[in-house]
């Protein structure tokens, strides 16, 4: 079953005339998602600006251990915090943005 947003373009990359192709994803309108019926457009399917340009990071442990997720404040910071402990295969997020730091620490071996 084939993403009917997914849309083929043709573009010259390197400007020497060898075309090459693409696929990208245009966003379909929100309203589609909705159920058809009546005149009444649902509230809130108008697309907005967000007001904030926050990143988020995702984190899948996908080993057979326990681990830890740790974020570091700042370089001078002398300990990082623990922020999450994370049993196999689960997953956890939290807001971020450009240059937060994190690692992931299997507490037995550290």
């Amino acid at each position: 079953l084939r993403d009917p947003n997914l849309v083929e373009i043709t573009f010259d990359l390197e400007g020497n005339g060898q075309m090459e192709t693409a696929e990208i994803y245009l966003p379909p309108n929100v309203t589609s998602f909705y159920k058809e019926g009546g005149d009444r457009k649902p509230q809130g399917t108008e697309a907005v600006k967000p007001k904030s340009k926050g990143l988020s990071a995702k984190f899948i442990n996908l080993s057979e251990r326990d681990l830890q997720v740790f974020w570091e404040p700042s370089a001078n910071s002398p300990k990082p915090v623990m922020m999450r402990s994370m049993p196999p295969f689960s997953a956890y997020g939290t807001a971020s943005y450009t240059g937060h730091l994190f690692f992931l620490q299997d507490p037995v071996t550290k």
